[in-house]
């Protein structure tokens, strides 16, 4: 019985992280940055994977740490993405802040890049930060340009696929202006979507930051060990061609 359990739980992830991270429609992010009429200082993407009760938690942290660090005619705005696989809908995450107009509730139907992109194209920002990395990024928010990006080195150990640890850098920071210019029909590529970004900013003398990894195995539960070998196991079986150690790959 406990097999048939395992193996049913295994079967419904590899669904859900297939067309999470591989949609059919199209092998190319899709990207056009709304112009909005209010303009703010910051959007900040929050990925709502969570259950209701802790994403009221996680968007009140992040409201009351950043009218901490910014002055009150600063204004921002917290762009919550609905994801596919939660177990909530969009009307229901609306319902945790029914007054509060700095947040922008938006469904997405598409993997952890696409919802950064979506974020970004919805944004009204002239800074766009993920939620996740806010409290590193303070310094950069308040000194930062026009034109910069910075980056998030991962490191993920597969324990059936690669005898090494796979490098990724993920998008943490930007401009809406850098936004703009370099999010236009990005190939959607797992692993090459970071360096892609990266590589594209270098020749267009956008400002480029990797923050390194401080972890040499990045693995937080028994779930991103599964969907870490799933990750790994769709790639080699779809894309190939890709390797995830080459910094300048699709370009």
């Amino acid at each position: 019985m406990l097999f048939v359990v395992t193996a049913l739980f295994i079967i419904l992830a590899a669904q859900s992280f297939y067309k999470m991270y591989f949609p059919k429609k199209s092998l190319y992010l899709t990207y056009q940055g709304e112009n909005n009429s209010q303009t703010v200082n910051l959007s900040v993407i929050y990925h709502a994977f969570s259950t209701l009760s802790l994403i009221r938690e996680q968007i009140s942290c992040l409201i009351a740490l950043l009218e901490e660090n910014f002055p009150e005619d600063f204004k921002f705005q917290i762009i919550a993405l609905h994801a596919p696989v939660s177990m909530f809908t969009k009307k229901q995450m609306k319902t945790l802040f029914p007054q509060d107009n700095r947040i922008v509730f938006i469904e997405s139907k598409n993997g952890e890049f696409e919802h950064f992109v979506l974020g970004c194209a919805k944004s009204s920002g002239s800074i766009i930060v993920d939620s996740r990395y806010i409290a590193q990024m303070i310094d950069v928010i308040k000194t930062s340009g026009t034109d910069f990006i910075e980056f998030q080195e991962r490191i993920v150990d597969s324990l059936v696929y690669d005898p090494d640890p796979v490098r990724f850098i993920n998008p943490i920071a930007l401009s809406k202006q850098t936004a703009n210019q370099l999010l236009t029909n990005l190939p959607s590529y797992p692993y090459g979507f970071g360096y892609t970004l990266y590589n594209l900013a270098k020749k267009n003398n956008i400002q480029a930051t990797i923050h390194k990894s401080k972890y040499e195995y990045h693995v937080d539960s028994f779930t991103e060990i599964l969907f870490t070998e799933l990750y790994i196991f769709f790639l080699k079986r779809f894309y190939p061609m890709i390797d995830p150690r080459r910094s300048s790959m699709l370009l």
